[in-house]
């Protein structure tokens, strides 16, 4: 006879994924706002919240006696890499939005300059 408790742990992982993701495009729409207004250091959060927050694992990890340096070099590598993504995300998220804002500040320039 199984328990309620174990029963319950599949139904929890089926929700928990959807929310997740729904929570990481929630938080590139708000980079995305963040990278368009004035204020440059709004755009920063995120980023550097993500890189700090990949930095733990790294830390965390422990290495067994018998690896070598290059595999544990390879590994911290890879943890990092793989942490790093949703960084990588939002500086591309940022790039895109601070770009299309700068084009849109030349054209106005452009405007101002053909109108004298």
């Amino acid at each position: 006879m199984s328990s309620g408790v174990v029963d319950f742990l599949p139904l929890v992982g089926i929700f928990m994924i959807p929310l997740a993701i729904l929570a990481f495009v929630g938080l590139c729409f708000l980079e995305w706002y963040w990278a368009k207004r004035q204020d440059n250091a709004l755009g920063w959060i995120l980023p550097s919240l993500s890189l700090l927050v990949s930095l733990y694992p790294v830390f965390m990890m422990s290495a067994p006696p018998e690896q070598s340096f290059l595999a544990l070099l390879g590994t911290i590598l890879f943890v990092f890499l793989l942490f790093n993504i949703p960084t990588v995300i939002f500086l591309v998220i940022r790039v895109l939005a601070r770009g299309k804002r700068q084009s849109k500040k030349e054209i106005d320039k452009m405007n101002i300059l053909d109108l004298e």
